[in-house]
């Protein structure tokens, strides 16, 4: 059994541009929906990633920003640009395919504020492999998605209702 995870934000060698270079409204939900065509023709179950905040320790997410024949971007890495737009952007198009599984992490660190991720909300620091306490909650509850995941896989199979895969392309090529 395969088991896709499609990340909100992918690294800059995918059809997505890194949340520092900025990603626009028009362009992001097109190029989700291509991944997700093209992950879907590989008869993978899908989980959607939210990604996770960014802390208080970057300036204020302010308003688009036109970066010309882009178009209106989000603002780059600043705190509550995942919240404000690009998480929403990325849901919007999640809520058109309701068979892929949502795991919001950005939830996770958000209701984790005053508790566990306390420190790092006021920190200057996007990234949680400093520290394995702050990757466990995120990890579990991937896992539990995945776990998910592989659950309803079985009820398919059992129900006769599960399409043989595809073998996967490239995803990331930009000539398929």
């Amino acid at each position: 059994m395969k088991t896709s995870v499609l990340p909100a934000i992918c690294s800059s060698a995918t059809p997505f541009p890194s949340v520092t270079t900025g990603n626009s409204k028009d362009s992001y939900p097109k190029n989700l929906e291509a991944v997700i065509s093209k992950l879907k023709n590989t008869g993978a179950e899908l989980i959607f990633v939210t990604t996770t905040p960014v802390d208080k320790g970057h300036p204020l997410a302010g308003d688009l920003v036109d970066r010309g024949s882009k178009g209106m971007c989000a603002p780059g890495r600043t705190h509550g640009v995942m919240e404000k737009y690009i998480n929403p952007w990325a849901l919007e198009v999640i809520k058109r395919h309701p068979e892929i599984a949502v795991c919001d992490q950005w939830q996770v660190v958000k209701d984790g504020e005053n508790g566990l991720y306390k420190d790092w909300w006021h920190g200057k620091n996007v990234h949680f492999g400093h520290e394995a306490t702050l990757e466990t909650p995120l990890a579990k509850a991937l896992a539990d998605k995945v776990k998910e995941a592989l659950e309803h896989r079985q009820e398919k199979k059992a129900a006769g209702t599960i399409s043989k895969p595809k073998p996967p392309e490239d995803l990331w090529r930009s000539d398929k």
